[in-house]
């Protein structure tokens, strides 16, 4: 006579190692928790999550935040990570970023001037070297 495992033996799996469902087996993909993306919704012990952390995820039924452990098999959800929100870097024109420049460049030049002599002159060589840098790079005349 065959024997069968017992129930809670875990899964039977197949020859792919996909696990057999009343003998067909279960195409679901499954995957190492790290594996996921960030905001993944995935299925893990008969719950739903979303992945918030490396090594955390909420549960959808507002459970508190759960460790998974990294050789936790979960099963991927939809593709339901949430789209990064798209900000827009602000604009500065080439004014603005001259006249802040310059305003530096001033505040600076005043410092030196509480400064001895030999100082404060090596002190505004190395401002203006650096502000013609800066402008040099970003393409400031």
């Amino acid at each position: 006579m065959a024997t069968h495992p017992s129930p809670s033996a875990g899964p039977r799996l197949g020859s792919t190692g996909a696990a057999l469902k009343n003998d067909r087996i279960d195409e679901s993909p499954t995957m190492k928790f790290p594996q996921l993306p960030l905001g993944q919704r995935f299925r893990w012990r008969q719950r739903t999550y979303r992945k918030t952390g490396p090594m955390v995820a909420h549960a959808e039924d507002g459970g508190q935040p759960r460790m998974i452990p990294r050789s936790a098999v979960v099963e991927p959800l939809d593709n339901s990570v949430p789209e990064p929100t798209k900000t827009a870097a602000p604009s500065l024109s080439a004014v603005a970023v001259n006249d802040a420049l310059v305003e530096l460049c001033r505040l600076i030049e005043g410092a030196a001037d509480e400064l001895g002599e030999p100082q404060a002159k090596r002190l505004r060589a190395l401002v203006a070297h650096a502000q013609a840098r800066f402008r040099s790079s970003l393409e400031i005349d």
